[in-house]
């Protein structure tokens, strides 16, 4: 499968009202790549562009949703997780941001290998130089790549389980396009080893039903030293390579690849959504979403103590739309 990921907003504290920024993840099987490409290239003829690239924020309603028709009909999925700035602050941040480093190394002693304590160190001075629109971006992307992983392999085990043999992860590199390097670190300092303890600590929910053979190579194999790192080295056992899952096949592009323009056409219109934009544009995204039983389908995160739900008063209407009309999760032969 292929996961092309996008984001929508600014990701820092505003007082002018509610403004909420999005990450999104499109994911199109690999048995549909080529048809999904090829219809968008005939829909994209008639598409406004900046330069050669088309982008989101420059469609109409009726042109967002004749692409995400075009998506919906093609067995494509879409995750999205975001975050409310507007009841943040910058103190508040940097508070969250603070106790996050010193947790990093707040266990760290001279027993430790004198790698693996260079590897923290140099982990916590990336985390504290970071701007901070990167920084919450990075805990909304955290989020959303747990979901898309979990969620997909436990979609696609049901239906076309060869689409867990390679996940193919494709990101837009925007705001940093000249030095590509820059997100790479980003990605291997931050990404890869939150994700791989998180996921060692709490594996991702696998069904006793579907086909999950095609992604036995991404099964972990635990060493000496995660074992003795891990808390419950049992439950690790039965994660996977985050390394290799998200490493395996990525790439970091800001040409305009269709893949990316259409998730920004999708996270655009999902994110304009909350500003009062007609729901003839982003009416029909919910239908390339999971269902998730009395829960809506995005996911809100909230940082400097504040509970995810105080964001879902302030958009009740879009918030019930997006409860609704979503994929089953279950396959219709289990049942």
């Amino acid at each position: 499968m292929h996961i092309f990921i996008d984001e929508t907003g600014n990701f820092l504290p505003t007082a002018n009202g509610p403004k909420p920024s999005f990450v999104g993840a499109l994911i199109i099987p690999d048995f549909k790549l080529a048809e999904v490409f090829s219809r968008y290239e005939k829909i994209r003829r008639q598409l406004p562009k900046k330069g050669n690239e088309v982008k989101g924020s420059g469609l109409n309603p009726k042109q967002v949703a004749a692409v995400v028709e075009m998506l919906r009909r093609n067995n494509v999925l879409f995750h999205c997780t975001g975050i409310e700035m507007s009841i943040h602050t910058a103190a508040g941040i940097e508070i969250q941001r603070a106790k996050q480093a010193d947790a990093l190394t707040a266990n760290l002693t001279d027993e430790h290998h004198p790698n693996f304590r260079a590897q923290i160190l140099e982990i916590r001075d990336y985390l504290e130089s970071l701007t901070p629109q990167l920084y919450v971006q990075t805990q909304v992307l955290f989020h959303l790549l747990r979901d898309t992983i979990e969620h997909c392999m436990m979609y696609w085990s049901q239906r076309h389980p060869q689409e867990l043999g390679k996940l193919a992860w494709v990101v837009d590199a925007k705001g940093d396009k000249n030095k590509p390097t820059n997100w790479e670190k980003w990605w291997s300092l931050l990404i890869l080893p939150w994700m791989q303890n998180e996921t060692m600590n709490r594996p991702f929910g696998i069904p006793s039903f579907g086909d999950f053979s095609h992604a036995k190579h991404y099964e972990l194999e635990l060493s000496a030293f995660m074992r003795a790192h891990t808390t419950e080295p049992e439950k690790a056992a039965a994660s996977f390579d985050i390394k290799k899952l998200l490493t395996e096949n990525l790439t970091f592009d800001g040409t305009n690849n269709y893949g990316l323009e259409l998730v920004d056409i999708v996270t655009n219109a999902t994110g304009r959504a909350f500003t009062g934009w007609t729901e003839k544009g982003w009416g029909g995204i919910p239908s390339l979403m999971i269902h998730r039983a009395n829960r809506q389908y995005l996911t809100f995160i909230a940082m400097q103590d504040l509970a995810p739900e105080a964001m879902k008063s302030l958009y009740p209407k879009v918030v019930a739309a997006f409860k609704q009309n979503g994929r089953s999760m279950i396959a219709p032969r289990f049942r």
